[in-house]
């Protein structure tokens, strides 16, 4: 049980980086859903951003959040790395390093979302009404027909994955012993 927490940091690390590949929904950094009906039929709709501030579909590869974005996912992937080198050499410094760089990626892609090199036309909506975290709904009837709508955005799981993995992988490299480094 030698260096867990460190351990749970690293896979958490490379954990952010990469779920959003196998399931965006759950490790998308940043999200927005939408619906929207009429009776009983439905549109379903979002987009969920990478680590590296993009967006990544069969149809649509776009970069949204300008090369801070880009820099808060290497940030995260490169600590992660760091970690894990730490971790195998047991070796305190290194691991502290790679942590702090795991939390420095999350705290850049804040800075991404909030940074005027981000696309202003994908984020121009979500920048008015509060970009971290928001909801909006509608409905009204038109004759015998319901319409409604509902919109929300935020913070999405791999963002607190992250976060976690650095918060984590910090402490945990704290603790490890590092006699065997002198």
């Amino acid at each position: 049980m030698e260096h867990t927490l460190a351990k749970f940091g690293c896979f958490f690390g490379f954990l952010s980086i990469f779920l959003y590949y196998i399931s965006p929904l759950y490790g998308s950094w940043w999200f927005s859903l939408g619906l929207l009906g009429r009776g009983l039929n439905m549109l379903f709709g979002g987009t969920r951003l990478n680590a590296f501030g993009a967006v990544y579909t069969d149809e649509y590869n776009h970069q949204i959040l300008g090369p801070i974005g880009i820099i808060a996912g290497f940030s995260t992937l490169i600590g992660s790395l760091l970690l894990l080198v730490g971790i195998m050499r047991t070796n305190k410094i290194l691991g502290i390093v790679g942590g702090i760089f795991i939390i420095m990626g999350p705290i850049l892609f804040l800075a991404a979302l909030f940074s005027p090199m981000a696309d202003p036309d994908e984020l121009k909506y979500f920048m008015e009404r509060g970009i971290l975290f928001g909801g909006r709904s509608t409905s009204s009837a038109i004759g015998d027909e319901y319409y409604y709508a509902m919109f929300i955005w935020g913070l999405g799981p791999g963002f607190y994955i992250a976060l976690t993995a650095g918060i984590l992988g910090t402490i945990g490299a704290v603790i490890i012993s590092d006699e065997e480094n002198f």
